[in-house]
């Protein structure tokens, strides 16, 4: 799933965003009309979020009111989950997916799951990159 950034600030920020969200003021560190790939999805507190890396090369996670989707595929890799609470549904690969544990040690960036987060990216730019070879052979 494929993101454009098409804002950079809570300026303007719906209330019901903003009220999960942060501060008017918060820094989103991303750029504007900066395209984002999204590595999995949460709906918390009725709000969706997508996790992204953003412009300080970290994975975060930013409510999707910043963004416009650029494309709607979704990794074959993803599960949905859904739970009662504050986080009401979470969409990615298994790792974050596939219980409130995962969500929360994604969210808390606890080593395993960064580990695999970062591995995981690795190897969709391998893919992307050998995919790109062989059109080019």
């Amino acid at each position: 799933m494929r993101l454009l950034a098409i804002r950079q600030t809570f300026e303007g920020c719906p209330p019901e965003v903003l009220r999960v969200a942060g501060f008017p003021e918060s820094i989103t560190h991303i750029t504007r009309e900066k395209e984002h790939e999204a590595f999995a999805v949460a709906v918390w507190n009725g709000v969706p979020f997508v996790q992204i890396i953003c412009d300080l090369e970290v994975e975060t996670w930013l409510p999707k009111w910043l963004f416009t989707l650029v494309s709607h595929d979704i990794p074959s890799d993803w599960i949905i989950n859904c739970f009662e609470g504050e986080v009401s549904r979470v969409l990615g690969p298994s790792f974050v997916a596939e219980s409130k544990e995962a969500y929360d040690a994604m969210v808390n960036l606890e080593v395993v799951a960064t580990t695999n987060y970062w591995q995981r990216l690795r190897d969709l730019e391998a893919k992307q990159t050998g995919e790109s070879k062989n059109k080019s052979e």
